[in-house]
């Protein structure tokens, strides 16, 4: 029984869709079609000339020679007038065959022994960075020590207007770079060198905020 009634139901789904689908192709056939028109081909008509009869032209010939027009060359350009003027001829000058002797200088040779002192610098220089806790600038005083291969040790802060500003110089005056002095000919280190390390902050106008 359930089967029939499935059976029935397809089949009216079946006839419902097929209807409507003839219905939307014969509107959109009606909407489409155009009137017949009878379309007659024109032939154009071809039209041949056998043996076509060629006139000649006549040629017309000048034999009529034209007139030589004399032409009178300009007359040369003038001659400035000139004047010779001997070369002087200088009389030779012999100052004989004979050198005069040269003397050979003494010459005496010694060795010597000298070196030059040089005083140490700085080379490279790294400028500190500005503490994100800072509100107003401030310096410190650093003191440090230089070895012979002009590497900074030995780093510490004198003194700081603010406590915060230690860190930041001291990792700056580590990374400086010195000239090593020279003594007596060598490579030589240098202690006590003092500096001061600043950091300036600015406000909103660019103004330096005091200390």
């Amino acid at each position: 029984m359930e089967v029939q009634v499935e059976i029935r139901r397809y089949l009216t789904s079946g006839v419902g869709a097929f209807t409507v689908t003839l219905g939307l192709g014969l509107v959109m056939t009606a909407l489409i079609k155009l009137p017949y028109q009878e379309q007659v081909e024109k032939s154009e008509r071809l039209v041949y000339e056998i043996n076509p009869i060629v006139e000649d032209v006549a040629v017309i010939r000048n034999v009529n020679r034209p007139e030589l027009k004399v032409v009178i060359p300009p007359p040369p350009a003038p001659v400035l007038s000139t004047r010779h003027v001997d070369v002087p001829i200088e009389d030779f000058v012999d100052f004989g065959k004979q050198i005069p002797p040269i003397g050979r200088p003494d010459i005496k040779l010694s060795t010597a022994q000298f070196s030059i002192d040089q005083v140490g610098g700085p080379v490279v220089r790294v400028p500190p960075i500005m503490p994100t806790r800072a509100t107003r600038s401030g310096h410190c005083a650093m003191v440090f020590d230089v070895n012979a291969n002009g590497i900074t040790y030995n780093v510490r802060a004198a003194s700081c207007t603010q406590q915060l500003f230690m860190a930041a110089s001291i990792k700056s005056v580590q990374k400086w770079k010195y000239r090593a002095s020279i003594n007596n000919g060598h490579s030589a280190g240098f202690t006590g060198v003092k500096t001061t390390i600043t950091f300036i902050l600015n406000d909103d106008q660019g103004n330096k905020i005091s200390e």
